[in-house]
């Protein structure tokens, strides 16, 4: 970043000028008096590539701040790693409840990119996926911790149990249609 950027900026800001992301990230909007910005187009088109970068860094230090605020709340219902070994239990015991994870993730990184880069005007929409990625990672969280007490379908005390919303605790025997009727003890 030069520092020639950040003194357009300023300059910008002596004249009243406003200087912003435009629609899309890949521009810059300028708002003030007319004089003004006929003084700062030419000095803005000259260090356009760094201004872009430098209105860009708040966002990603708040992306940033989001993921790392999220990543402790899991770590508190979850104090090991979510990558090691509750990932690989997750995806083996409850494979639907990976699947929502991973898309839910892939769509807070886009719209966490989209919002760093200035595709969107506010953080809400990467917040909101965000927040469903948490929600996911919860749901798993409590899955995998849920263990012990006796499936609701079969009644086997031993079974792992996922626990499911509004319709009780059920073994993976009996959440699997495929292997419903089989027997338990097998």
């Amino acid at each position: 970043m030069t520092p020639e950027a950040r003194k357009v900026l300023a300059l910008a800001g002596a004249r009243g000028v406003s200087v912003t992301l435009g629609q899309g990230g890949q521009t810059i909007r300028l708002h003030g008096p007319r004089e003004a910005l006929a003084e700062l187009k030419p000095e803005v088109a000259a260090h356009k590539p760094d201004l872009l970068r430098l209105l860009r860094e708040p966002r990603q230090v708040e992306a940033s701040r989001a993921w790392a605020e999220t990543f402790a709340r899991l770590a508190a219902l979850y104090p090991d790693s979510l990558a090691g070994k509750l990932w690989t239990e997750v995806e083996a015991t409850f494979p639907n409840l990976a699947g929502t994870i991973d898309a839910a993730e892939r769509a807070a990184d886009v719209a966490a990119l989209d919002y760093q880069a200035g595709r969107g005007a506010a953080p809400e929409t990467f917040l909101a996926c965000l927040a469903t990625w948490e929600a996911r990672w919860g749901e798993a969280i409590a899955a995998a911790t849920a263990r012990g007490g006796a499936c609701d379908d079969c009644g086997r005390a031993d079974a792992t149990v996922m626990v499911t919303t509004g319709t009780g605790r059920f073994c993976r025997r009996c959440l699997n249609p495929t292997m419903k009727g089989a027997r338990h003890d097998a």
